[in-house]
């Protein structure tokens, strides 16, 4: 009888999976939507995970629940209101800046790319090599203006998205009230056979990841801020907008620094060459930085991956997911590594 009413939690879960499957075949001609959705709810959820350390701090001097997370929701989404009610028009005005610049930009760089051409016809080069490098210069003419189009229409996507981003401060009030309760009822959900063993694993990522993930987001403030602060000094345009596009990329292991460098080395370069080398100068010298002093102390080995599943992870996520593939595959490689680690130590047990 006690295995019957053992199994009994598993099969409920079964049911609910092949629901599940019916309900998101049915849902797929509206994917969008519903990813917008997902990601609202899960960029809340991580975010109440962030923010529940403080929430638990405060608590500990038996003070309510509703009552620490009202104060850290007032303390820390009135601090961001403000800053953003500062930050918002600069951004905007920025976006709208640069969405106007677009075709000057297109423009020069079409110049630019006929005078490297001119140039380099200069030199008496064999008719097979001219070939490759006018094919060479076709491509980059093709990736460049391809960044510039893909730029806008993220900016533009952004824009549309911001009236559902204003549920975001909502759904994270609701996530941090209950997140004891959530936690409860995912612990109830699994059999009572394998709660103990399922706590441990849950106890053991909260440690690793949660540290990490707050470690990458402080890492990827400062480096936003040092990179506003060194675009305001070299006189770059847009330095706000670039600057949030490099701490947002900077999220990404290996491939973000670079991927962010590029829109500002781009507007840049159109300036003038020497202001793009200055600006590569200064993106490097930011990155020696983070990775010499900020992030030995603030992440130290935090998931222990090596350095060829780190680039394996971000490949799949960045192939089947973009850009959010690549934000949230390392975590989620930390996540498989931990589960195999412990299912590696159930079965030594057995």
């Amino acid at each position: 009888m006690r295995a019957i009413n053992d199994k009994l939690p598993l099969v409920k879960m079964a049911i609910i999976l092949v629901f599940a499957l019916i309900l998101l075949r049915w849902l797929y001609p509206k994917r969008e939507i519903l990813f917008t959705v997902i990601y609202l709810f899960l960029t809340a959820f991580i975010i109440s995970y962030v923010l529940n350390p403080l929430v638990v701090f405060l608590t500990r001097n038996k003070s309510p629940r509703s009552t620490a997370v009202l104060v850290i929701f007032l303390l820390i989404f009135g601090g961001l209101s403000l800053l953003i009610i500062g930050l918002v028009p600069s951004i905007v005005a920025e976006m709208q800046g640069l969405i106007e610049r677009v075709p000057d930009y297109i423009l020069r760089l079409q110049d630019f790319i006929a005078e490297l051409h001119r140039d380099y016809h200069r030199f008496n080069l064999p008719e097979s090599v001219r070939v490759i490098i006018d094919e060479g210069i076709e491509d980059l003419e093709d990736t460049l203006l391809s960044v510039f189009e893909n730029m806008v229409a993220r900016i533009l996507g952004f824009l549309e998205r911001f009236v559902i981003l204003l549920l975001l401060p909502i759904l994270v009030y609701y996530f941090l009230r209950d997140f004891d309760r959530i936690r409860a009822a995912v612990k109830e959900s699994i059999p009572s056979g394998h709660r103990r063993r399922a706590t441990r694993l849950a106890r053991d990522m909260d440690r690793t990841l949660g540290a990490y993930i707050r470690g990458i987001l402080l890492i990827s403030f400062l480096v936003g801020f040092m990179s506003y602060v060194g675009f305001l000094l070299l006189g770059i345009e847009f330095a706000l907008l670039l600057a949030i596009i490099i701490g947002i990329t900077n999220l990404i292991p290996f491939f973000g620094p670079i991927i962010g460098a590029v829109p500002a080395v781009i507007v840049a370069l159109l300036e003038s060459p020497l202001l793009a080398l200055k600006v590569v100068a200064l993106i490097v010298i930011i990155q020696q930085v983070e990775s010499q002093l900020l992030s030995p102390p603030i992440l130290g080995r935090k998931l222990g991956l090596h350095p060829l599943i780190i680039l394996l992870a971000l490949i799949l996520g960045g192939r089947l997911m973009g850009l959010i593939g690549l934000l949230i595959a390392v975590p989620l490689a930390g996540c498989i590594k931990i589960i195999y680690n412990h299912l590696r130590r159930w079965g030594a047990e057995t």
